[in-house]
């Protein structure tokens, strides 16, 4: 896909992401997998549970970002999340991720421009 001025600001905010393993810009959304780290202390990795950024806070910087550098929001105020338990799942969503474009022409808001 080619991107507009507004689709290639998205994409290198989103490459700014923390954590950003693979992702995928359409016309009308995006698709991206965030690897999460938690907090490392020496050697050995922390007890702690909890990362040092949550997905919401995350999600939220990035449409931020795209907002000031575009002048107006580009985004709905909510996002869907998934979280990837196991390599199957993770592969799966990859996948999808991956052929989303070959899909686009099917979408309800396709147009040829």
């Amino acid at each position: 896909m080619k991107l507009s001025p507004y689709g290639k600001i998205v994409e290198e905010e989103i490459r700014r992401i923390p954590g950003l393993d693979h992702y995928v810009l359409m016309p009308n959304h995006l698709h991206f997998i965030v690897e999460i780290q938690r907090a490392e202390w020496g050697t050995e990795r922390s007890p702690v549970s909890a990362p040092t950024q949550s997905v919401s806070q995350m999600v939220r910087k990035f449409k931020i970002r795209v907002t000031k550098r575009v002048g107006c929001p580009l985004f709905q105020r909510s996002f869907h999340d998934h979280i990837i338990r196991n390599t199957a799942d993770y592969q799966r969503i990859w996948q999808y991720i991956e052929t989303n474009p070959l899909k686009w022409e099917n979408d309800c808001f396709y147009t040829r421009e």
